[in-house]
């Protein structure tokens, strides 16, 4: 995976260094989703909703 894209004029396609660091967060926040899968450090779903549901 590229950091940066580039056309045929070298010129970035993104248009702000902002979007290139929300880009960054994202892929990384999916990443550690991603690891936390890997190991089994999961929820159901249904779980998840019913914990929130009492907190409130």
């Amino acid at each position: 995976m590229s950091a940066t894209r580039f056309n045929n004029n070298s010129q970035s396609d993104y248009s702000s260094q902002d979007e290139l660091v929300c880009e960054f967060k994202l892929y990384s926040l999916l990443r550690e989703g991603l690891d936390d899968i890997e190991v089994g450090s999961t929820r159901l779903f249904e779980d998840a909703i019913k914990d929130i549901q009492r907190r409130r």
